[in-house]
């Protein structure tokens, strides 16, 4: 080829390589550079990994593309002639001699012949150009110099897309965890965490992920993101179970503590992994495709509490840095969600043996009186709610609801101090107002921020009358033969606002077939709004319902009003006979 000719042929290639836009399509154009207007039969590009490995970016000949071991320079290396080329940043060619018959062992499939080109980027190396010639070759030097210049150009283009993709992947990797980061600390459920965790990581990382915790001697997968279904995928989902002892990704990464990688998941490592599985099916699914794999130990307080694992067929050999961190921190952000679920699961069952201590558990028979009580908590049996029906002598019973703000322990601790000072107020004398500014005095002296909401009744059964008193909380709600009514009720502050002096006390009497419903804000409050509708379809209830039994009343409104609540639900229903 004359200089004229070589000059024209690296002008092509420069508009060729300049054509191309990312890293693949770089790639490609390079091997078709190699293979159309270099004359190479056969070609492969690798790229440096962080982790000192060669990743494939592309190829065209034989060997198979997808497997970059057979092709010179893109193999790990062993110390020979050609690493210690690549590492002088200079070619290697194949045969040595100047008539390239040296006997040899083909390198490159069938083809004797092969160069290695360095691709040399400020001053270190980035990957290789690998060609390969089906007939033996001789490599002259001005044909050597050609193959360099290609190499320099391959170099440059190489090196600015693989530096755009660094950034890009970079802007993604921190949006990525970004997300996870406002996920952590919104007001989710931390299981729901989990799994929204897992599907941020569809397909962004890999169109496989599955967080596992341990429970027991095994690996229990707690939340899946898939983001198409294909053979090996389908063969997996079924199980859901991995012991801790068994010869797998999982096991070896929540035992060590340390990141797992499998490059090529082959049906013999699977079948390891998963013992129960059919050996047939799950051979089949495995050859289909290059799959790897990653297993990233999730840790909570310090301990490893499961694993997150993402399954590839795109990596081709192992993620790259990048990817390896954006796991990391996913599954990080996975423990912490794990942890306070934990923490959440403790808290709540405490708080639910506080409820079934506190809260009455008898039906109170009143004489000419019917009385029915309903608790229904939101998602959980947490009390922040609570109700009263308790007889306190010479024919009186105390009735009431009330509302202590907050959920949780804090929020049944509290429940529980208030009721029953509540209790001592009321068998001691006192009436309802007494009773509630007793209580707003116990939280000044006990609980410098927390505030509640409650009113109290004390019903005279001789006389058929109810005193009554509210602290900041919705009027009773009133009902007999003539219709149905909010009882006017005095403006005051909830409990804990230091304001006992505006409280005040009202009387109803209660005809035979009357009677009222207490209740807490949980049955007519949503956080759309709409109170006031909400009230209205209570009353309009009560309204159509009023001749039915209590029992029959009080379900009506809870299956009626109550259901999916977003807050407690508590209501009392006390009718006279």
């Amino acid at each position: 080829m004359s200089s004229k000719d070589q000059l024209a042929t690296v002008r092509h290639i420069a508009g060729l390589l300049a054509a191309a836009d990312g890293v693949a399509e770089v790639a490609g154009a390079m091997v078709r550079v190699a293979c159309d207007l270099l004359g190479a039969s056969g070609a492969a590009v690798g790229v440096l990994e962080g982790t000192g490995r060669m990743r494939l970016l592309a190829a065209a000949g034989p060997p198979p593309a997808p497997d970059p071991s057979p092709w010179p320079g893109l193999a790990g290396g062993g110390g020979g002639p050609l690493d210690e080329a690549l590492a002088a940043g200079v070619p290697f060619v194949w045969p040595p001699s100047a008539d390239g018959g040296v006997a040899a062992e083909p390198v490159l499939g069938d083809q004797p012949s092969w160069v290695v080109l360095p691709l040399v980027a400020r001053g270190s190396m980035t990957g290789v150009l690998s060609l390969g010639y089906v007939t033996p070759q001789t490599i002259p030097p001005e044909r050597l110099l050609l193959l360099e210049v290609v190499a320099h150009q391959c170099t440059a283009v190489l090196d600015a897309a693989l530096v755009v993709e660094a950034e890009r992947q970079e802007r993604e990797i921190l949006a990525l965890l970004g997300e996870g980061t406002r996920l952590m600390v919104s007001e989710i459920d931390p299981d729901e965490i989990v799994s929204r965790l897992a599907t941020l990581a569809v397909p962004r990382l890999a169109p496989w992920c599955a967080v596992y915790v341990l429970e027991g001697e095994e690996l229990r997968r707690v939340a899946l993101a898939v983001s198409e279904e294909n053979p090996l995928v389908a063969t997996l989902r079924s199980f859901s179970r991995v012991p801790v002892a068994a010869s797998s990704l999982l096991a070896a990464a929540f035992r060590s503590g340390q990141v797992q990688v499998i490059s090529r998941v082959t049906a013999e490592i699977a079948a390891a992994a998963y013992p129960a599985l059919e050996p047939e099916p799950l051979l089949a699914a495995a050859e289909q495709g290059q799959w790897s794999a990653l297993a990233v130990p999730v840790k909570a307080a310090g301990s490893v509490v499961g694993v997150m694992s993402l399954v590839s067929d795109r990596w081709r050999d192992a993620p790259g840095p990048a990817l390896l961190h954006a796991a990391e921190g996913l599954a990080a952000r996975a423990g912490i969600a794990l942890a306070n679920a934990d923490r959440f699961r403790a808290e709540q069952r405490i708080a639910e043996l506080l409820t079934r201590a506190l809260l009455p558990t008898g039906e109170v028979r009143l004489e000419d009186f019917e009385t029915a009580a309903r608790y229904l908590p939101a998602g959980s049996p947490v009390a922040g709610d609570w109700f009263e029906l308790l007889p306190i002598g010479d024919g009186r019973f105390l009735v009431g609801v009330g509302d202590s703000a907050g959920h949780g322990i804090e929020a049944a601790s509290l429940m529980a101090e208030l009721r029953s000072a509540a209790r001592a107020f009321a068998v001691g004398g006192d009436g309802p107002r007494e009773l509630l500014c007793g209580l707003d005095r116990l939280i000044a002296t006990t609980s410098a921020d927390a505030l509640a909401t409650a009113l109290y009744g004390i019903l005279d059964v001789a006389t058929g009358t109810v005193t009554w008193s509210s602290a900041g909380h919705l009027p009773p709600l009133a009902f007999g033969p003539e219709g149905a009514g909010y009882l006017a009720t005095r403006r005051a502050p909830p409990l804990g606002c230091r304001s006992v002096g505006e409280l005040g006390e009202d009387v109803v009497a209660l005809a035979p077939g009357s009677g009222l419903v207490l209740f807490t804000d949980g049955v007519v409050e949503r956080r759309r709004g709409e109170i006031d509708a909400r009230l209205e379809a209570l009353r309009t209830l009560v309204e159509e319902s009023w001749d039915q039994a209590a029992d029959a009343l009080a379900d009506a409104i809870i299956g009626q009003l109550c259901e999916a609540p977003e807050d407690d639900c508590c209501l009392v229903v006390l009718k006279r006979l």
